[in-house]
């Protein structure tokens, strides 16, 4: 059977959050099916319970952090994860901007299908 067949809603999955996605959430690949993972951050491996199954794609929730990212910090603001309006308190901020970075330059290759361009460097806030 193909795995992404296997990958159904309220299934618990090991997962290896590669990088974030657009809008705060980690992205991983199970046999090459990409997984959304809310509350996931880069470097973390985590057990991850399917919430939304679509034909391209899955979305899961952490049900627990196996691994911890080398990256990940203690968020600053005590409602994280609740409000849901800082999806990057936990990951260290240097770490933030290079994700940032890296999410910039996907649109302009994947969706704008530009080649041949360079990046400036994220000015950070400090």
């Amino acid at each position: 059977m193909n795995e992404p067949n296997k990958i159904k809603r309220g299934v618990d999955l090991e997962l290896q959050i590669e990088s974030l996605a657009y809008g705060g959430m980690g992205l991983a690949r199970k046999d090459d099916f990409v997984i959304f993972v809310k509350g996931g951050i880069p470097g973390q491996k985590v057990n991850a319970r399917i919430y939304k199954k679509k034909k391209g794609y899955a979305e899961a929730r952490v049900q627990k952090v196996l691994v911890e990212s080398p990256h990940a910090v203690t968020a600053p603001c005590e409602h994280f994860g609740t409000c849901g309006g800082c999806k990057y308190q936990n990951l260290s901020y240097d770490e933030q901007l290079k994700e940032k970075s890296n999410q910039v330059e996907d649109a302009f290759r994947r969706l704008g299908g530009f080649s041949d361009f360079k990046l400036d460097d994220v000015v950070g806030a400090d």
